[in-house]
């Protein structure tokens, strides 16, 4: 390979590289902005809101070249919490965190706050005792942040 060549090979993938992390920042900077908007830094440098009702809400934008970040809503005194995971080209996907007797349970929900596996019946059985808490979540995530 000629000296030239590897000139444009070199320039090529650091234009490629400085194009992805641009393309990574406008995009993340963008879906996370109205999330972050409600949801200030506090001291610690997290996005976190904690209500006087015993409800936190935070947003966890992704990390470095991920696209990945997600939202959480927590009613900590009963260990509950709703985790909201953006999809990078719109909607949502729902997670329902619950921590009972000792146990945990992390179960996928849909927007109608059913579990994804319907086949699991702890899951099912879980999302039906605690429908009214999880409703409440849900009811808190959309009026913060306007999810619909």
């Amino acid at each position: 390979m000629t000296k030239v060549g590897a000139k444009k090979m070199t320039i090529a993938l650091i234009a490629v590289l400085a194009a992805w992390n641009l393309l990574w920042f406008l995009i993340t900077t963008v879906q996370y902005h109205t999330f972050i908007a409600v949801v200030p830094k506090d001291r610690s440098g997290l996005h976190y809101l904690k209500n006087e009702d015993g409800f936190s809400y935070y947003v966890k934008k992704p990390d470095y070249l991920s696209f990945s970040g997600n939202l959480g809503v927590l009613n900590e005194p009963m260990q509950e919490a709703l985790i909201i995971w953006p999809r990078l080209f719109g909607g949502y996907q729902y997670g329902f965190r619950l921590q009972k007797d000792g146990k945990a349970y992390e179960i996928y929900v849909n927007e109608q706050m059913e579990p994804l596996d319907g086949s699991d019946p702890t899951a099912v059985q879980k999302i039906e005792e605690y429908q009214t808490e999880l409703t409440g979540l849900f009811s808190r995530a959309n009026a913060l942040w306007n999810l619909k």
